[in-house]
């Protein structure tokens, strides 16, 4: 904790120990004793908020605006706070530190989705870990940068505890955004070269092979029968039979966006694609798998429930854990990523043939490069499925075919 010390000259200084753990002394000069004890809440707020690489709060940030240059300077100088900007403008540009380089690229980044936030800081704490606030990004090379992924792999996987690296795609994806980070400093010209901008820093993220798995309809049929509950019937049925989003999208929908006689869902509101152009809704068919599913949802609906699913809006909800058991009573072998590979599942089993690809791709809310890059892998199970149809539209037509011949 930071503390305020009164001098036999009547000046005061405040004690604070900083992220690299040395303590320092900053100065305040004549200031009452009162002022001094805030100065302290809100320096060590300071400190506390650089080493854990967090936004400051507007009471400090109103606190450090009404300080004298020679106190800010003081701060800077301990790696606590940024110059004044007057000074900033002189003397920024030519030795940034890591800090002032993340501050920017958060502020450009401001209007991105909680989601993505989220992301980003993650790999701006795996920065700050590695390198330091204080550490000048000038001074940081394409060698530090193969360092850091390394270190980054080798080092920073805290979510699975069976496996002690992290897996290649998330190191990829977090070099990517380490790469974006730095790219604020060039577009800043605070540095002529960005060292996480080399071909040996693979970015590219692939999808895990082995984590895709075709669900037969077989299979989450045997699941629904482990409930009663209508919810679930309808929240499996609209993910394996249709290829929702959950919880993203099974949570938004309303049956005031389902047209039953019509046989269309005509408002399927998608959070993950609303900053593609004309991505935020899409329409799409009511499939023959499905409709027995949304029936029984409107028939056991109350009267003016306007969601469909109103337990999927319920924040206790777990949407994992429950699937999980209904899957261990059918004595269904557990699948990977649980929701992704049903909708995987879907979108795999609606395409006959290429032709219906960009009609596949209009109704699940991808592009067609996306639906042929991670959907439609195939498998002796799909090829068996996809030839069954093509070979029942090929008779089809060759009965029409003769009957109009007659």
């Amino acid at each position: 904790m930071a503390t305020a010390r009164q001098l036999d000259n009547g000046r005061s200084e405040i004690l604070v120990y900083c992220s690299d753990g040395k303590r320092r002394t900053i100065r305040l000069g004549l200031v009452d004793p009162a002022e001094a004890d805030v100065a302290a809440v809100r320096i060590q707020e300071l400190a506390e908020r650089q080493r854990d690489g967090e936004s400051l709060s507007k009471r400090t940030l109103h606190w450090l605006d009404g300080q004298a240059d020679k106190v800010r300077e003081r701060l800077h100088k301990a790696g606590l706070a940024e110059l004044p900007k007057a000074k900033r403008q002189r003397g920024s540009k030519k030795h940034p530190t890591l800090r002032l380089l993340i501050d920017r690229f958060r502020k450009s980044t401001a209007d991105r989705k909680d989601s993505t936030q989220l992301v980003y800081d993650k790999v701006i704490t795996n920065l700050l870990d590695h390198f330091g606030a204080n550490t000048r990004i000038d001074q940081i090379t394409t060698q530090d940068a193969k360092e850091w992924r390394a270190w980054l792999k080798t080092e920073r996987n805290r979510r699975e505890e069976d496996r002690e690296d992290m897996a290649e795609s998330t190191v990829s994806r977090r070099t990517g955004i380490a790469r974006q980070i730095f790219q604020t400093a060039i577009d800043a010209e605070w540095i002529a070269k960005n060292p996480f901008k080399d071909r040996s820093l693979k970015v590219t993220t692939h999808a895990d092979e082995a984590k895709k798995q075709y669900v037969p309809v077989s299979d989450i049929l045997k699941v629904m029968d482990q409930t009663t509950d209508v919810e679930w019937h309808t929240l499996l049925a609209l993910v394996r039979f249709a290829g929702f989003r959950c919880p993203s999208e099974i949570v938004r929908l309303k049956w005031s966006g389902i047209d039953l006689p019509g046989g269309w869902i005509t408002s399927v509101y998608s959070p993950k694609t609303e900053h593609h152009p004309r991505g935020q809704m899409r329409r799409m068919p009511i499939f023959p798998d499905l409709r027995p599913f949304l029936e029984a949802a409107w028939d056991a609906a109350e009267k003016k429930q306007d969601y469909v699913l109103p337990m999927a809006r319920d924040p206790s909800q777990n949407f994992r854990q429950q699937l999980e058991r209904l899957i261990a009573r059918a004595g269904v072998k557990q699948w990977p990523k649980l929701y992704v590979n049903l909708r995987a599942s879907c979108i795999r089993d609606l395409p006959a043939d290429c032709r219906d690809v960009k009609m596949v791709a209009k109704w699940m809310g991808n592009s067609e490069k996306v639906i042929m890059k991670h959907y439609l892998a195939i498998d002796d199970e799909v090829e068996s499925y996809q030839l069954a149809k093509i070979t029942d539209r090929v008779s089809a037509a060759r009965e029409a075919a003769a009957k109009a011949t007659l």
